[in-house]
């Protein structure tokens, strides 16, 4: 990981971006202190965010379950 100052980073903001764009992970520091991390953007999909709680059918306080394999039915128009 790269650290970058914070009033390096201002300047050139956009070499950064195409830095991260690039794959790299970069730190900003301010007076020797991480402040902020910029890092390639990773979408996930909801549901492999939420399998873990899907996992957990034992928790009382777990209400959540899987999506049926079933698809949704069209919404009548009026």
């Amino acid at each position: 990981m790269r650290h970058v100052q914070a009033t390096q980073a201002k300047a050139g903001f956009s070499g950064l971006i195409a830095a991260v764009e690039a794959g790299e992970k970069i730190a900003i520091v301010r007076r020797g202190r991480v402040v902020a991390c910029l890092v390639p953007h990773e979408p996930k999909l909801a549901s492999e965010v939420l399998a873990p709680l899907w996992d957990q059918t034992n928790s009382a306080d777990n209400d959540l379950a899987p999506p049926s394999d079933l698809r949704p039915e069209p919404v009548s128009s009026f």
